[in-house]
């Protein structure tokens, strides 16, 4: 019976089962590894592929001759065929070869020290006062005000949420990208559609710092706002979160969603308000989609651009740059030439991918019908400008030419010819001294070419660069050089495209800053040491969490480097601002500044100071550059207003700053311990230590809690490779290589059996 089960499996089949079982095992790993999002540990994968393995193996040995259908053609293998060919032959060796290979690789993997910070677990919703359930919205069932208070609801969090948790309630706001962690995404259906309405307010009223202790470390961006909110303007904001986003709350002790217990009457109302959302697809057939348009413009777009579309909205004066003034029909980013109206595709890759670096974000969520239906509503505030100009032609880039030393030459050249400098600075960095402004009156700076991330507007490629110097950025002083008085032909615009793609750099981002461990710690910025030693690029975000807020700062980066010996540490601090700024208290001028933090002490648990610097239980130790002093000056804090410079006998911090053409240099320099163990940093090689960074841009009038600032990362001092990392993995492959030697002995001399 059993020889008749075999028999008819395979004639099911003619694929040998050894693929089979390799089909398997490789899919399961590659869907494990490549399809699960988020990613899983590898940890968890071994787990997986451990009880995949197990169970394979199972499955093959219920019958013995599957079994000697999947273990014949190995042991063939291991054993040789001298018989066989040379490409087989070496097929053979190079695998017998790659096993041990590879279980030495593995183990050194093991053994070798890792630089990743460490996981700080902490609970997101901690469990409230137990007077929060008691809390309603007094403003929920007020039906004859509810659209009203929605409204003030609506401009109170334009002004004061939209930095971190962006316009379409996503978590993509401004400052979204150098907040750790990163601000909640309202619109997923894990953060406010399953809370209670009154745990929400309990939650934005502390914010992170007023949070139980089971939440350390306090990280979060989020201000207590109870400090800066009144009580009505709280819940009016939370009115808004709920009313954008369509979810309702839920309430206490409830087990299953809000919708699965709806009324006929709520599900109406929900109906209702997600056809708002959604932009009415009945009114897109019937009206043109104007309606439906008109509907996601009010809810989505007027808080910023103003009711007429005059970029007037709430958010406006909070904004650089402002919003856009649809009534001009000026827009700077486009494909047609400089003083013609943009295409209708050119409006819609706007409001599909947004203009990152500004307020603008990206609407996927919206359809594409309804995007096309606020491309219409939007040219119909300068409808005279687009009938002008019905069917707008875009410019013809044509193929680039190949990038080549001349060529780039060539574009340096005419980049200072037609004196781009003016405005971009001598090697563009945006360090120009003329005061610009739009065609609306409104400050503007120049676009900073070293940053490859302030490209993403429209694109670093070397095409959109091109675009960008042939159209010209309507409403700015950035001019058309294809049209008079420039008139630059096709060849020399990219050639300029090339120089100025040649300025971009790269942005590395991480969480930890390596410092390297060298014989001789350089005091200077231009030290060649600093050349071996890999960087770290620090978004900077501004202060928003108390008052007085920064809601523009100008650094909006920080480049570092650190490097130490047996004895001292040093860190190179790179930062562009457009001018050098030094105190002028007659004209509200102060200083240009920048700082790091420390914790006093390393932490050993999940706990560290505030971000803010420190808190009452957590001091922390801030080594600042003063143009006053013309050096380092060590403060220390326990909160952001209670900030103290240290005694001049225990200022061991040394500084060297230099500024060339729209960019700061700083090395700081200190011994790794110092006497005062109470308000130094002590530093320890092959500990993780948190470290952030604070600017100040004077004049941009950055002083005090005014400024842009980092949260916390983390100061690994490289420890010393131990031998036995490069030991152990030698012993792991003449092992392996010692089992292939007897298993293939004992093989052989039991002629093709292991046994």
């Amino acid at each position: 019976m059993e020889a008749k089960v075999e028999e008819s499996q395979a004639k099911k089949s003619r694929v040998p089962i050894l693929v089979k079982v390799a089909i398997v095992w490789i899919g399961v790993y590659l869907f494990l590894k490549l399809v699960i999002k988020p990613p899983l540990p590898s940890s968890l994968i071994f787990m997986y592929m451990t009880t995949v393995t197990v169970g394979l193996t199972l499955a093959v040995s219920i019958y013995e001759k599957m079994l000697h259908e999947v273990l014949d053609p190995i042991v063939y293998f291991i054993h040789g065929d001298d018989t066989r060919g040379a490409p087989w032959r070496a097929a053979r060796w190079a695998m017998l070869i790659a096993i041990p290979v590879y279980v030495g690789y593995g183990g050194y993997q093991r053994v070798m020290p890792k630089f990743e910070p460490p996981i700080a677990s902490r609970v997101i919703h901690p469990a409230p006062p137990p007077e929060v359930a008691a809390l309603s919205n007094p403003f929920r069932d007020d039906e004859a005000n509810l659209a009203k208070n929605i409204a003030e609801g609506r401009v109170i969090y334009f002004q004061n949420c939209l930095f971190c948790h962006g316009d379409a309630l996503e978590g993509k706001g401004i400052f979204a990208s150098g907040i750790n962690p990163a601000p909640a995404d309202f619109q997923d259906p894990g953060t406010i559609a399953q809370l209670p309405e009154s745990f929400v307010f309990w939650r934005v009223s502390t914010g992170g710092p007023g949070l139980p202790n089971e939440s350390t470390p306090w990280d979060s961006f989020m201000p207590r706002w109870e400090k800066i909110l009144t009580v009505e303007q709280r819940w009016k904001v939370i009115l808004y979160l709920y009313d954008l986003t369509g979810w309702s709350p839920r309430t206490w002790g409830e087990t299953e969603a809000v919708g699965e217990f709806e009324t006929e009457d709520e599900e109406k109302d929900e109906d209702k308000d997600k056809e708002v959302k959604e932009g009415s697809k009945e009114g897109s057939d019937k009206l043109g989609g104007l309606e439906g348009a008109k509907k996601i413009y009010v809810k989505r777009c007027e808080p910023c651009h103003g009711v007429k579309g005059e970029g007037d909205g709430p958010a406006a004066k909070f904004l650089v740059p402002r919003p856009r003034d649809f009534t001009w029909g000026t827009y700077k980013f486009r494909s047609t030439p400089s003083g013609i109206p943009p295409t209708d595709e050119d409006l819609f890759h706007t409001i599909r991918h947004g203009l990152p670096g500004t307020a603008m974000p990206s609407w996927e969520h919206l359809t594409d019908e309804e995007i096309k239906g606020l491309v219409k509503f939007i040219k119909g505030f300068a409808a005279d400008i687009f009938e002008e100009e019905p069917n707008p032609q875009p410019v013809q880039m044509g193929k680039p030419p190949e990038a080549t030393p001349e060529l780039i030459a060539k574009g340096k050249e005419l980049f200072d010819k037609v004196k781009c400098f003016e405005c971009h600075g001598r090697k563009g960095r945006g360090d120009n001294m003329k005061k610009l402004k739009d065609d609306w009156g409104f400050k503007i700076y120049p676009r900073n070419l070293n940053h490859s991330w302030e490209f993403h507007r429209r694109g670093g490629s070397l095409e959109s660069i091109y675009l960008a110097i042939s159209t010209g950025l309507d409403g700015t002083p950035m001019p058309s050089f294809k049209e008079k008085p420039f008139s630059l032909s096709d060849d020399d615009r990219w050639a300029v495209a090339h120089y100025v793609k040649t300025l971009q750099s790269e942005r590395k981002l991480g969480y930890t800053v390596l410092a390297k461990l060298v014989e001789k710690v350089p005091s200077d910025s231009e030290d060649p040491i600093w050349d071996s030693v890999d960087y770290l690029d620090i978004p900077m975000v501004g202060q928003v969490v108390q008052d007085p807020r920064m809601f523009n700062p100008r650094v909006d980066n920080i480049r570092v480097k650190a490097v130490y010996n047996d004895k001292e540490v040093a860190f190179r601090l790179v930062w562009d601002d457009t001018t050098e700024t030094k105190p002028d208290a007659s004209s509200e001028i102060f200083e240009d500044a920048v700082a790091l933090q420390f914790p006093v002490k390393i932490p050993t648990g999940t706990e560290r100071p505030y971000f803010l610097k420190g808190d009452k239980d957590n001091a922390v130790n801030l080594w600042r550059w003063s143009h006053k002093r013309s050096n380092a000056l060590e403060l220390n804090a326990n909160g952001a207003d209670t900030v103290r410079p240290q005694d001049d006998s225990g200022q061991q911090v040394t500084g060297k700053l230099k500024y060339d053409n729209g960019r700061y240099q700083l090395v700081f320099k200190r011994t790794l311990s110092t006497p005062d163990k109470d308000s130094d940093i002590q530093f320890e090689s092959g500990k993780f230590i948190p470290i952030s960074f604070f600017a100040w841009d004077g004049a941009n009038k950055e002083t005090g809690k005014k400024s842009a600032l980092s949260p916390w990362f983390f100061l690994l001092l490289e420890p010393i490779t131990p031998v036995t990392v490069y030991i152990y993995p030698l012993i792991m492959i003449f092992v392996t290589c010692g089992a292939e030697w007897w298993v293939i002995g004992r093989i052989r001399k039991n002629k093709g059996r292991v046994v």
